[in-house]
């Protein structure tokens, strides 16, 4: 299945999350002329790093370590200077949901692989979400960055999962 999915959605580069029943990529959806993070191409994409890592460990298939590497690298290309990464292109509003998959999948890529770019790129995304959290509420994420966006707690529980698993790395770079 995991074959099938790379020869009809990976283009070498990055994933091209939908298909039409031609396998031709449907126009994105628009959300007040804002592309939807959902239907494009995205960072979010290298949590799938977690699974092709395991199955290439499994099947002893080095085409999937191909796939997320580049999966990977690609996200890295999508993340500001200050670790946010882009999630919908042509708005500065972060979506925090596959803002976190994309650091999920960099750090499991990071620790799987000894690749220090990966880990620190995705390091950099959590230390980023972390500094959304407003510490002077008991609350925890919100959906996105945008003006009245609502608390989401399945992004808070995915910050809390990499801060426990990061948790001495982070220590060190607030530190410096």
């Amino acid at each position: 299945m995991t074959q099938v999915l790379v020869e009809r959605f990976f283009d070498g580069d990055k994933l091209i999350p939908r298909l039409d029943s031609s396998f031709k990529s449907i126009i994105p959806t628009e959300d007040g002329g804002i592309v939807k993070w959902s239907t494009i191409s995205g960072a979010y994409h290298c949590k799938l790093s977690i699974g092709l890592l395991e199955l290439s460990r499994l099947t002893r298939n080095d085409e999937y370590v191909r796939v997320s590497d580049s999966i990977c690298e690609y996200a890295k290309k999508m993340q500001k200077c200050s670790g946010e990464f882009i999630t919908n292109p042509g708005s500065e509003i972060v979506y925090l949901h596959p803002h976190l998959y994309a650091c999920e999948g960099l750090i499991y890529s990071g620790i799987m692989q000894s690749n220090e770019s990966h880990y620190a790129a995705g390091l950099k995304g959590i230390k980023w979400a972390m500094d959304q959290v407003d510490l002077n509420s008991n609350r925890g994420l919100f959906r996105d960055t945008g003006k009245g966006s609502l608390e989401q707690s399945d992004c808070t529980a995915q910050l809390l999962r990499l801060l426990i698993l990061c948790r001495s790395d982070l220590e060190k770079m607030v530190d410096k």
